[in-house]
């Protein structure tokens, strides 16, 4: 059995969601999206863990 839930309540979950995730009834999501994150992180490769052994070739010709 599945429970069904009613229209306007599954509405008011939708709208209660979108409005959680674009700041409350007053915010802007415009300026939400567009906002740099305020410490951003640059992430570095990682060094390899096994460096290969350098390959003793003969020079070109």
């Amino acid at each position: 059995m599945t429970a069904k839930i009613p229209v306007p309540r599954a509405l008011a979950l939708v709208a209660l969601g979108l409005l959680a995730a674009c700041g409350g009834p007053r915010g802007d999501w415009r300026a939400e999206v567009r906002r740099p994150t305020p410490n951003p992180v640059v992430l570095t490769p990682a060094p390899p863990l096994v460096i290969p052994p350098r390959l003793d070739l003969p020079p070109p010709v």
